[in-house]
């Protein structure tokens, strides 16, 4: 697959690697920069990383891998890549989407759930596969996996999700991991586009999300529950990425 990318979609050098002969060709589809710097520091300079909108993609036999970022209502896009996964069943054809959306999209397609990636939980799973995927087997030393030169952070994702609700400063985190704020706060944000502070909230989201579909406590409740510092705090939290109060999720639950 080639990739018609009009210079507005070339974010930065860091983003697109330099094009060298027999380099194995990613795409990174309609993702947000943060997402877009953190992917390309994971795979590093060894492929070619392009960046583009789903308007500027076209078909080509030169693109390897296709990460694309997905919500819920990109159902339509998600049937272009059912046909798409069909044709070039060659093809390492991945999704990224909000936590919280993972299991209602991979359900809704035809696609296998194991393309389905949560972002940013899963975004040094994603690469790893992807390395898997592209590379050859004798190019994959135990010491170059991504969990590896990447320790600090995978450390750090793995606490946190066994940790949430204990979780009251990021030094409690760098504290477990073994290395300074600093270090920790800086290459996580390299590694996954999310602050240490903006994870942790992302993923008290999502269990907050996944409180509400059950239907079993009081919005008072999951936000004590989990952790956050107060109601208000909860509410800016579950605004600021599910767009809608709590009140209104659990009311468009009972209309579906």
């Amino acid at each position: 697959m080639s990739l018609r990318l009009p210079p507005s979609v070339a974010l930065s050098r860091v983003e697109r690697c330099n094009e060298r002969a027999g380099l194995k060709h990613i795409c990174l589809l309609d993702l947000e920069p943060a997402t877009v710097r953190a992917l390309s520091t994971l795979l590093g300079r060894k492929y070619y990383v392009c960046v583009a909108e789903l308007a500027d993609y076209s078909l080509s036999v030169r693109t390897d891998a296709l990460v694309v970022g997905v919500e819920t209502q990109d159902l339509e896009k998600l049937e272009l890549f059912e046909a798409l996964e069909a044709e070039r069943p060659d093809l390492f054809l991945s999704f990224l989407c909000p936590p919280w959306t993972n299991t209602f999209l991979h359900q809704t397609s035809k696609l296998s759930p194991r393309r389905f990636f949560r972002n940013p939980l899963d975004i040094l799973i994603l690469a790893e596969s992807i390395h898997e995927e592209l590379d050859p087997p004798h190019e994959r030393s135990g010491a170059s996996t991504i969990a590896i030169r990447y320790r600090a952070v995978a450390s750090a994702i793995k606490y946190i999700g066994e940790n949430l609700v204990d979780i009251k400063h990021s030094t409690d985190v760098s504290r477990h991991v073994g290395v300074s704020r600093e270090h920790l706060s800086r290459e996580f944000s390299r590694c996954t586009g999310y602050t240490l502070c903006d994870f942790v909230s992302s993923c008290r989201v999502e269990r907050a999300e996944q409180q509400l579909r059950l239907g079993q406590l009081l919005i008072k409740q999951i936000s004590g529950e989990l952790g956050f510092n107060s109601l208000s705090t909860f509410y800016r939290a579950f605004r600021k990425y599910m767009k809608v109060t709590p009140e209104q999720y659990r009311e468009s639950l009972s209309q579906r």
